[in-house]
């Protein structure tokens, strides 16, 4: 009987009367419901299979609406088959006939087909794979098992090994793909509905909040590797979702092909087609009408929808919604690695369409689609230990790097956030379970970006203003400077550095700026500063210089720091910021005099330390060189400083350290004052101290002090100063003469009020006489 029925529908069915008359409606019904029995007959899977193709023979001849919803009711009945190779093939059949008739479809059509037909499948597969995760097996309902034996002892079954709701969840992954390659072609066609629907929520509205909530579901499921798959058609089905509603469309994610353009099969080979093919495309595309306001109204409530179902979902991750097995931990987080690395894909993607409209920097969406990016990165870790980036965080960090390329100050914050502590400490590499490898790498992304100059000054302000204020709280634990020493994280500066050096930069060109700064922005870069002067005062104090300098790196770093702060401080904080560096030379003395004291042994990690406390000294002299020159604070941090000098190198005892400690501050004295320029009043007022230095037995320094004392013109320098001397006394003799002047008229003054006093007597007298 089914050869026969084969045989009519491969070679007859044109002889069949047109459809339009009623004898055809009933041999075609007829034919439909033998192929929809021998489909459903359990005799042949074959059979069955090939059944199914024949229904979409008939549908695909028959331009009869009518025969096509009968045959497509007939795949839907056969898609709820127990059977997993007939409903597969059946749900396939059905997607392939709607997509390949559906350029034909009335609104109507469309509303039945989606509502009725394509949702019919949807429940009817996921309630029965429901109901398969939660029945049992017989073995598994009894306090025995079927051989008798107790359950105590569980057995893990292989995620490789089939089961029944693993064939459903199949089956679920093959109708989303079937509808997300629905919507990826007639989403278009499916938008002009909601012009033409005149009530005030459109079916195709509520036909989305129904495939956004099926995809959430599906995107949501626990499990291991039974359930991979699903999750994966779920998140790749609301990231299509969010695509095609969004301005740019799903076109602009589309990479160009760059291999077999203007190419296709003729014959089974490859030959080059015209260019008119190209041409008369994208005359068709540019003759189609525009989207009216209306369409792109429902188009961005479209997107919101979307956008909002993967708020949902990040909802979901950060929750811990999904518990794993402990049988199965091992292949649950696998399984979640996975799931996340396709998320993370897909948010790349829907960057690309969105990036000029909807996540543009400063929108709102924009600042949601980053919080997702950073969920997604938090919960894409490896294994505990582990060393580099799972595939997943390199994504995102990929993504976010884009987005701060292309000025998005809520990417830069995150990327902040996410690094935590990393701008000052460094992982110890010999302890792997010390190792969180999401934090340096998003330091390092922050330190790159911030040369960006797309990016806003206000942005750099705020993100700096946060990473010293991470600073200032940490500072705060009373056991820092134990954890210094004994944690398993070591103190770097590294990625500090071009952060500072970019945010401070950015604080003086707002400053400098024409317009006016708002109360906000301006209120931001003073607790910056504020900030970034409590961060120099801590790393110039006298607890951390030594740990500071534990070696040449960290101590050029510290070099830079305080080149940034001097070289963009405001002339409102030089007083402030003097004070600090004067601070710092003195405890970067201290430190270094401590350091020779205490050593019996003059080995290599004590002659590192003396030239990193030496470098701190250095930059920390340049800097007040720099904002405060000829000060008196100044002199007298020079002065000291040589003076501390002279006398560990005229030491009586036989520390050759202290000597050398000598002689480098010496040097770094001698140097800065000679680099720097309208320094010579400073020179005049050490200049007993340089000539005593003139003496010493080191001749790198003594032609270090010769060169320094024969640059300064001496006699310039007392005619200058006598020239100063000389006004300075002019201005006191005017300033006695002024004096004396003002004493006489106050003198006038008196008597004048004398008199007026006796009058007022006088007249008060006559007044009580008379």
């Amino acid at each position: 009987g089914f050869r026969c029925l084969k045989l009519i529908v491969d070679d007859f069915l044109d002889h069949l009367p047109p459809p339009t008359e009623s004898s055809s409606v009933g041999a075609r019904t007829a034919l439909l419901d033998c192929c929809s029995s021998f489909g459903k007959s359990r005799h042949d899977v074959n059979t069955s299979l090939t059944a199914i193709g024949l229904l979409w023979s008939i549908a695909d001849q028959d331009p009869d609406p009518k025969s096509i919803d009968r045959a497509l009711a007939k795949m839907v009945f056969l898609s709820s088959d127990s059977r997993t190779e007939v409903r597969n093939c059946s749900v396939n059949t059905l997607f392939s006939c709607i997509v390949g008739r559906g350029q034909r479809y009335s609104a109507s059509q469309w509303k039945a087909i989606i509502c009725e037909t394509v949702f019919g499948v949807f429940d009817h597969v996921s309630a029965r794979g429901e109901n398969e995760k939660t029945i049992l097996p017989v073995d598994a309902q009894s306090p025995k098992g079927g051989n008798g034996k107790s359950n105590r002892y569980k057995v893990s079954v292989h995620h490789s090994r089939d089961s029944v709701g693993k064939q459903w969840a199949t089956t679920e992954v093959m109708v989303l793909r079937g509808v997300n390659r629905l919507l990826r072609n007639f989403f278009s066609q499916l938008l002009l509905t909601m012009e033409n629907d005149e009530v005030d929520s459109p079916w195709f509205e509520t036909a989305w909040r129904r495939i956004l909530n099926y995809s959430l579901i599906a995107a949501m499921q626990s499990g291991g590797r039974d359930t991979m798959e699903l999750r994966k058609a779920g998140i790749d089905m609301l990231l299509v979702c969010c695509q095609l509603s969004c301005h740019g469309g799903i076109v602009a994610a589309i990479t160009p092909a760059r291999v077999g353009t203007n190419m296709e099969v003729v014959n089974g080979a490859l030959r080059s087609v015209r260019d008119a093919n190209s041409k008369s495309t994208d005359n068709k595309d540019n003759g189609s009408p525009p989207i009216s306001d209306v369409t792109l109204r429902w188009r961005q409530k479209l997107f919101l929808d979307s956008f909002q179902t993967l708020e949902d979902l990040r909802y979901h991750f950060e929750s811990d919604a999904e518990d794993a097995e402990e049988d199965n931990s091992h292949y649950v987080e696998s399984v979640q690695l996975q799931v996340l690395h396709k998320l993370s894909e897909g948010l790349a993607k829907l960057y690309d369409c969105c990036k000029d409209e909807e996540l543009s920097p400063e929108q709102d969406f924009e600042k949601s689609f980053v919080a997702l990016v950073a969920t997604v990165a938090k919960k894409a870790a490896g294994d505990a230990g582990s060393r580099f980036l799972t595939q997943a965080q390199r994504g995102c960090f990929d993504l976010l790097r884009t987005m701060t390329a292309n000025s998005s100050s809520a990417a830069l914050k995150v990327l902040a956030s996410l690094a935590g502590e990393s701008f000052f400490w460094v992982a110890d590499s010999k302890k792997d379970d010390a190792i969180d490898p999401i934090k340096p790498e998003a330091a390092k992304v922050v330190a790159d970006e911030f040369a960006n100059e797309r990016l806003s000054h206000e942005s750099k302000v705020e993100v700096l203003c946060r990473i010293l204020s991470a600073y200032a709280v940490e500072q705060g634990d009373a056991s820092w400077d134990a954890n210094a020493a004994t944690s398993e994280r070591k103190v770097s500066y590294e990625l500090l550095v071009p952060v500072m050096q970019g945010g401070l930069e950015s604080a003086t060109l707002l400053e400098t700026g024409d317009a006016a700064l708002p109360e906000e922005t301006n209120m931001q870069v003073n607790i910056l500063w504020e900030r970034t002067f409590f961060t120099l005062s801590r790393m110039l104090s006298p607890s951390q210089i030594f740990m500071l300098c534990q070696n040449s790196e960290l101590a050029s770093h510290m070099m830079e720091l305080i080149l940034a702060v001097t070289v963009n401080a405001r002339e409102q904080d030089y007083e402030d910021c003097g004070v600090l560096l004067s601070e710092g030379t003195s405890n970067s003395l201290a430190a270094a005099k401590q350091q020779v004291s205490s050593s019996k042994t003059q080995g290599p990690s004590t002659v590192l330390v003396l030239k990193g406390v030496i470098k701190v000294f250095k930059a920390c002299l340049e800097g007040l060189c720099k904002i405060l020159p000829n000060s008196d604070v100044l002199q007298s941090v020079i002065e000291v400083a040589l003076r501390d000098a002279i006398g560990l190198i005229s030491t009586d005892d036989e520390n050759e350290r202290k000597i050398d400690l000598g002689e480098a501050i010496s040097l770094s004295v001698c140097g800065v004052l000679m680099s720097e320029q309208g320094l010579e009043s400073t020179v005049i007022a050490v200049f007993r101290q340089l000539c005593l230095l003139t003496s010493v037995e080191n001749v790198k320094l003594r032609t270090e002090v010769s060169l320094l004392l024969s640059g300064i013109d001496l006699a310039e320098v007392l005619e200058d100063s006598f020239r100063r001397t000389e006004e300075a006394e002019e201005r006191a003799l005017e300033a006695e003469r002024r004096n004396a002047e003002l004493e006489a008229e106050i003198d006038d003054l008196q008597d004048e009020n004398d008199d007026l006093q006796q009058q007022v007597a006088v007249f008060m007298a006559s007044s009580a006489i008379s």
